[in-house]
Protein backbone atom coordinates (compact mmCIF):
# COMPACT_ATOMS: atom_id res chain seq x y z
CA UNK A 1 0.00 0.00 0.00
CA UNK A 2 1.30 3.43 -0.98
CA UNK A 3 0.04 6.67 0.55
CA UNK A 4 0.62 10.27 -0.50
CA UNK A 5 1.11 13.19 1.86
CA UNK A 6 0.90 16.85 0.94
CA UNK A 7 1.06 19.89 3.20
CA UNK A 8 0.92 19.89 6.14
CA UNK A 9 3.17 16.90 6.74
CA UNK A 10 3.07 17.52 10.51
CA UNK A 11 -0.42 16.04 10.90
CA UNK A 12 0.60 12.77 9.28
CA UNK A 13 3.97 12.67 11.04
CA UNK A 14 2.29 13.17 14.43
CA UNK A 15 -0.07 10.25 13.77
CA UNK A 16 2.76 7.94 12.71
CA UNK A 17 5.01 9.04 15.57
CA UNK A 18 2.27 8.35 18.11
CA UNK A 19 2.20 4.71 17.00
CA UNK A 20 5.98 4.28 17.07
CA UNK A 21 7.27 2.47 20.15
CA UNK A 22 10.49 0.62 19.25
CA UNK A 23 12.54 2.38 16.56
CA UNK A 24 12.62 5.68 14.71
CA UNK A 25 15.11 6.48 11.93
CA UNK A 26 15.21 9.91 10.29
CA UNK A 27 17.52 11.27 7.60
CA UNK A 28 17.37 15.03 7.16
CA UNK A 29 20.09 17.56 6.30
CA UNK A 30 18.13 20.40 7.93
CA UNK A 31 16.91 20.18 11.52
CA UNK A 32 15.34 22.80 13.77
CA UNK A 33 14.95 22.87 17.55
CA UNK A 34 11.15 23.21 17.37
CA UNK A 35 10.84 19.79 15.71
CA UNK A 36 13.31 18.26 18.15
CA UNK A 37 11.09 19.45 21.00
CA UNK A 38 8.04 18.08 19.19
CA UNK A 39 9.58 14.58 18.97
CA UNK A 40 11.02 14.61 22.50
CA UNK A 41 7.69 15.74 23.97
CA UNK A 42 5.91 12.93 22.14
CA UNK A 43 8.27 10.35 23.60
CA UNK A 44 8.08 11.90 27.07
CA UNK A 45 4.29 11.98 27.10
CA UNK A 46 4.25 8.24 26.35
CA UNK A 47 7.12 7.55 28.77
CA UNK A 48 9.29 5.84 26.15
CA UNK A 49 12.25 8.27 26.07
CA UNK A 50 14.45 5.62 27.68
CA UNK A 51 13.16 2.73 25.57
CA UNK A 52 12.91 3.80 21.93
CA UNK A 53 15.90 3.52 19.58
CA UNK A 54 16.22 6.77 17.63
CA UNK A 55 18.82 7.20 14.88
CA UNK A 56 19.23 10.57 13.18
CA UNK A 57 21.34 10.95 10.04
CA UNK A 58 22.32 14.44 8.94
CA UNK A 59 25.14 16.42 7.32
CA UNK A 60 26.93 18.59 9.88
CA UNK A 61 28.38 21.54 7.98
CA UNK A 62 29.37 25.12 8.82
CA UNK A 63 27.25 26.43 5.95
CA UNK A 64 24.10 24.87 7.41
CA UNK A 65 24.79 26.77 10.63
CA UNK A 66 25.24 30.06 8.79
CA UNK A 67 22.06 29.44 6.78
CA UNK A 68 20.16 28.80 10.03
CA UNK A 69 18.93 25.54 8.50
CA UNK A 70 20.45 23.32 11.19
CA UNK A 71 20.22 23.99 14.93
CA UNK A 72 22.97 22.42 17.02
CA UNK A 73 20.59 22.94 19.96
CA UNK A 74 18.21 20.42 18.38
CA UNK A 75 20.90 17.75 18.41
CA UNK A 76 21.80 18.56 22.01
CA UNK A 77 18.14 18.26 22.94
CA UNK A 78 17.90 14.77 21.44
CA UNK A 79 21.08 13.70 23.21
CA UNK A 80 19.91 14.97 26.58
CA UNK A 81 16.32 13.69 26.47
CA UNK A 82 16.47 10.39 24.55
CA UNK A 83 18.58 7.69 26.15
CA UNK A 84 19.04 5.49 23.06
CA UNK A 85 19.72 8.29 20.60
CA UNK A 86 22.40 7.92 17.91
CA UNK A 87 23.59 10.80 15.74
CA UNK A 88 25.44 10.12 12.48
CA UNK A 89 26.91 12.78 10.19
CA UNK A 90 27.22 11.92 6.50
CA UNK A 91 28.66 13.71 3.47
CA UNK A 92 26.29 14.75 0.67
CA UNK A 93 23.17 13.71 2.54
CA UNK A 94 20.13 15.23 0.89
CA UNK A 95 17.54 12.48 1.40
CA UNK A 96 14.54 13.01 3.66
CA UNK A 97 13.48 9.60 4.95
CA UNK A 98 11.37 8.63 7.95
CA UNK A 99 11.23 5.01 9.17
CA UNK A 100 8.75 4.05 11.89
CA UNK A 101 9.17 0.76 13.82
CA UNK A 102 10.55 -1.03 10.79
CA UNK A 103 6.97 -1.25 9.50
CA UNK A 104 6.36 2.04 7.69
CA UNK A 105 8.61 4.28 5.61
CA UNK A 106 8.11 7.76 4.21
CA UNK A 107 10.28 9.31 1.50
CA UNK A 108 9.78 12.87 0.33
CA UNK A 109 10.94 16.45 0.41
CA UNK A 110 10.22 17.42 4.03
CA UNK A 111 13.16 18.33 6.23
CA UNK A 112 12.87 18.13 10.01
CA UNK A 113 11.94 21.82 10.19
CA UNK A 114 8.78 23.92 10.68
CA UNK A 115 8.96 24.89 7.00
CA UNK A 116 9.17 21.25 5.95
CA UNK A 117 6.42 20.19 8.33
CA UNK A 118 3.93 23.01 7.74
CA UNK A 119 4.71 25.98 5.56
CA UNK A 120 6.39 24.76 2.37
CA UNK A 121 4.57 22.83 -0.31
CA UNK A 122 6.10 19.41 0.29
CA UNK A 123 5.29 16.01 -1.15
CA UNK A 124 5.94 12.73 0.64
CA UNK A 125 5.17 9.11 -0.20
CA UNK A 126 4.54 6.40 2.40
CA UNK A 127 5.21 2.68 2.04
CA UNK A 128 3.72 -0.03 4.22
CA UNK A 129 4.69 -3.14 2.27
CA UNK A 130 7.43 -4.96 4.14
CA UNK A 131 9.76 -5.53 1.16
CA UNK A 132 9.82 -1.79 0.38
CA UNK A 133 10.36 -0.78 4.00
CA UNK A 134 13.23 -3.25 4.32
CA UNK A 135 14.80 -2.06 1.06
CA UNK A 136 14.65 1.58 2.14
CA UNK A 137 16.14 0.74 5.53
CA UNK A 138 18.87 -1.37 3.90
CA UNK A 139 19.84 1.43 1.52
CA UNK A 140 19.99 3.98 4.34
CA UNK A 141 22.05 1.62 6.47
CA UNK A 142 24.45 0.97 3.60
CA UNK A 143 25.05 4.66 2.97
CA UNK A 144 25.43 5.38 6.68
CA UNK A 145 28.73 3.44 6.65
CA UNK A 146 30.33 6.59 5.17
CA UNK A 147 29.41 8.57 8.21
CA UNK A 148 30.58 8.74 11.78
CA UNK A 149 28.71 8.66 15.05
CA UNK A 150 28.86 11.98 16.85
CA UNK A 151 28.94 11.81 20.64
CA UNK A 152 27.63 14.45 23.03
CA UNK A 153 31.10 15.89 23.77
CA UNK A 154 31.70 16.58 20.07
CA UNK A 155 28.24 18.14 19.61
CA UNK A 156 28.89 20.43 22.59
CA UNK A 157 32.20 21.44 21.02
CA UNK A 158 30.52 22.13 17.69
CA UNK A 159 27.91 24.20 19.50
CA UNK A 160 30.63 26.55 20.79
CA UNK A 161 32.21 26.71 17.33
CA UNK A 162 28.83 27.42 15.70
CA UNK A 163 28.10 30.24 18.15
CA UNK A 164 31.42 31.92 17.38
CA UNK A 165 30.94 31.62 13.62
CA UNK A 166 27.41 33.02 13.73
CA UNK A 167 28.42 35.94 15.92
CA UNK A 168 31.26 36.93 13.60
CA UNK A 169 29.09 36.38 10.53
CA UNK A 170 26.67 39.02 11.82
CA UNK A 171 29.53 41.50 11.75
CA UNK A 172 30.59 40.50 8.23
CA UNK A 173 27.14 40.97 6.65
CA UNK A 174 27.19 44.57 7.85
CA UNK A 175 29.52 47.06 6.16
CA UNK A 176 32.74 45.59 7.50
CA UNK A 177 36.43 46.36 7.42
CA UNK A 178 38.88 44.03 5.71
CA UNK A 179 40.21 43.09 9.15
CA UNK A 180 36.77 41.86 10.25
CA UNK A 181 36.32 39.88 7.03
CA UNK A 182 39.75 38.33 7.43
CA UNK A 183 39.02 37.35 11.03
CA UNK A 184 35.71 35.79 10.01
CA UNK A 185 37.31 33.79 7.17
CA UNK A 186 39.87 32.42 9.63
CA UNK A 187 37.13 31.50 12.11
CA UNK A 188 35.08 29.85 9.38
CA UNK A 189 38.09 27.84 8.22
CA UNK A 190 38.65 26.59 11.77
CA UNK A 191 34.95 25.72 12.04
CA UNK A 192 35.09 23.75 8.79
CA UNK A 193 37.93 21.71 10.25
CA UNK A 194 35.94 20.97 13.41
CA UNK A 195 32.91 19.81 11.43
CA UNK A 196 35.14 17.66 9.23
CA UNK A 197 36.63 16.14 12.38
CA UNK A 198 33.10 15.05 13.31
CA UNK A 199 32.72 13.43 9.89
CA UNK A 200 35.97 11.48 10.27
CA UNK A 201 35.22 10.56 13.88
CA UNK A 202 37.34 7.68 15.15
CA UNK A 203 37.83 6.11 11.74
CA UNK A 204 41.17 5.79 9.99
CA UNK A 205 41.73 7.38 6.61
CA UNK A 206 42.20 3.91 5.15
CA UNK A 207 38.84 2.67 6.44
CA UNK A 208 37.00 5.73 5.14
CA UNK A 209 38.39 5.37 1.63
CA UNK A 210 37.91 1.60 1.72
CA UNK A 211 34.21 2.06 2.54
CA UNK A 212 33.87 4.56 -0.30
CA UNK A 213 35.66 2.33 -2.82
CA UNK A 214 33.60 -0.74 -1.93
CA UNK A 215 30.36 1.23 -2.01
CA UNK A 216 31.12 2.60 -5.49
CA UNK A 217 32.29 -0.70 -6.97
CA UNK A 218 29.35 -2.69 -5.62
CA UNK A 219 27.15 -0.39 -7.69
CA UNK A 220 29.07 -0.80 -10.96
CA UNK A 221 32.54 -1.66 -12.33
CA UNK A 222 34.73 1.42 -12.79
CA UNK A 223 38.13 2.42 -14.11
CA UNK A 224 40.60 3.91 -11.62
CA UNK A 225 40.00 7.40 -13.01
CA UNK A 226 36.22 7.11 -12.82
CA UNK A 227 36.42 5.57 -9.37
CA UNK A 228 38.58 8.43 -8.10
CA UNK A 229 36.10 10.95 -9.50
CA UNK A 230 33.24 9.13 -7.78
CA UNK A 231 35.07 9.00 -4.44
CA UNK A 232 35.94 12.70 -4.66
CA UNK A 233 32.31 13.53 -5.36
CA UNK A 234 31.19 11.55 -2.32
CA UNK A 235 33.89 12.90 0.04
CA UNK A 236 34.49 16.46 -1.19
CA UNK A 237 35.75 17.76 2.16
CA UNK A 238 38.44 15.08 2.37
CA UNK A 239 39.51 14.93 -1.29
CA UNK A 240 41.11 18.35 -1.76
CA UNK A 241 44.38 19.43 -3.35
CA UNK A 242 46.03 20.75 -0.18
CA UNK A 243 47.62 19.06 2.79
CA UNK A 244 44.89 18.09 5.23
CA UNK A 245 45.32 16.31 8.54
CA UNK A 246 42.15 15.50 10.48
CA UNK A 247 42.28 13.70 13.84
CA UNK A 248 45.86 12.72 13.05
CA UNK A 249 44.88 11.15 9.69
CA UNK A 250 46.21 12.30 6.32
CA UNK A 251 43.65 13.34 3.72
CA UNK A 252 43.84 16.22 1.25
CA UNK A 253 46.37 15.90 -1.55
CA UNK A 254 47.21 12.27 -0.69
CA UNK A 255 43.62 11.07 -1.23
CA UNK A 256 44.32 9.50 -4.65
CA UNK A 257 47.19 7.57 -3.12
CA UNK A 258 44.82 6.40 -0.38
CA UNK A 259 42.38 5.12 -3.02
CA UNK A 260 45.14 3.28 -4.90
CA UNK A 261 46.33 1.70 -1.63
CA UNK A 262 42.81 0.41 -0.97
CA UNK A 263 42.54 -0.96 -4.52
CA UNK A 264 45.82 -2.83 -4.29
CA UNK A 265 44.95 -4.22 -0.87
CA UNK A 266 41.52 -5.43 -1.97
CA UNK A 267 43.06 -7.02 -5.05
CA UNK A 268 45.60 -8.91 -2.93
CA UNK A 269 42.76 -10.15 -0.72
CA UNK A 270 40.89 -11.42 -3.78
CA UNK A 271 38.00 -8.94 -3.48
CA UNK A 272 38.87 -7.07 -6.67
CA UNK A 273 39.74 -7.99 -10.23
CA UNK A 274 40.88 -5.64 -12.97
CA UNK A 275 39.56 -6.70 -16.38
CA UNK A 276 40.57 -4.41 -19.25
CA UNK A 277 41.54 -1.78 -16.65
CA UNK A 278 38.05 -1.88 -15.15
CA UNK A 279 37.77 -2.74 -11.45
CA UNK A 280 35.15 -5.30 -10.45
CA UNK A 281 34.27 -6.09 -6.87
CA UNK A 282 33.82 -9.67 -5.73
CA UNK A 283 32.61 -10.54 -2.24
Amino acid sequence: MIEFYKRPWRNHFETLLAKTTNELIITSPYIKKAEAEFICDSFSSRKISDKINFTLLTDLRSQSILDNSLDIEALQLFQSRIQKFELVTLPRLHAKVYLFDNSYAVIGSSNLTPSGFEYNYEYNVGFREKKYVQKIKSDISEYSTFGSKVEKEKVDELSSVAKEVKEEYQEVIKPATSAIRKRFNETLKKADVKFTEALVGKKTAYSIFKEAVIYCLTKEPLSTKDLQARVQFMLPDLCVDVELIINGQKFGKVWKHQVRTVLNDLRRRGNLKAINKIWRFEK
